[in-house]
């Protein structure tokens, strides 16, 4: 059987912290920093911010002299992924429409935990990591620092996607209008229908 993982990266999540409560300003420049389209919106609810530490300090190399120049490759050990997720909610909303949009941003939470498993299995496919990782290129121990930047830029850009994805697939018109109707039913009509949750694209 082919194993679909040959390329041995581990993903860590980081413990879960609680939601920031923040002004509303914060949220916006968190929104306008992550490229946002909503980031000029007056009236924000919550964003949950994804991000990715690539740790490449478990690989170990080997090297070699060709000619005059020292060459190195990978020879074994892990890379190693860890998810951090911060969440900002709006202090000007009350405490009742607070937990709700809280909810709603967990559900952001579970679904970047659960798309690290994809994340993984692309970078199983991408043809620079098959390079370094499995056809064990040697390069210039020059280029040393080069390639390790390119290891994070090339999970960092697929984690992007995803994350971008994950965030389109949640973030409907339908979710939208189910929130502003539980905070209607839930908090006696006190909402002042934060529509404009500025979903978070993550920094890598």
């Amino acid at each position: 059987m082919v194993n679909p993982y040959p390329i041995p990266i581990t993903t860590i999540p980081l413990e879960r912290q609680a939601p920031q409560i923040v002004p509303a300003a914060t949220i916006q420049e968190w929104a306008r920093l992550t490229g946002n389209p909503r980031a000029q919106g007056q009236d924000v609810a919550g964003i949950t911010v994804p991000s990715i530490l690539v740790d490449p300090s478990g690989l170990r190399d080997e090297q070699r002299v060709r000619g005059r120049a020292r060459e190195f490759r990978y020879r074994s050990g892990t890379l190693t992924l860890y998810l951090r997720l911060r969440i900002f909610i709006n202090r000007g909303l009350s405490p009742c429409e607070q937990r709700i949009w809280t909810t709603h941003e967990m559900d952001h939470v579970r679904d970047y935990e659960q798309l690290m498993g994809t994340l993984n299995l692309r970078l199983q496919s991408d043809s620079f990591m098959r390079a370094f990782f499995l056809d064990r290129q040697w390069f210039p121990v020059n280029d040393r620092g080069l390639m390790m930047d390119s290891i994070r830029e090339t999970c960092a850009g697929i984690f992007r996607q995803l994350t971008q994805d994950a965030v389109t697939g949640r973030d409907t018109d339908a979710e939208y209008e189910r929130v502003r109707s539980q905070i209607r039913e839930t908090c006696h009509g006190r909402s002042r229908r934060p529509s404009l949750r500025p979903s978070a694209r993550p920094s890598g």
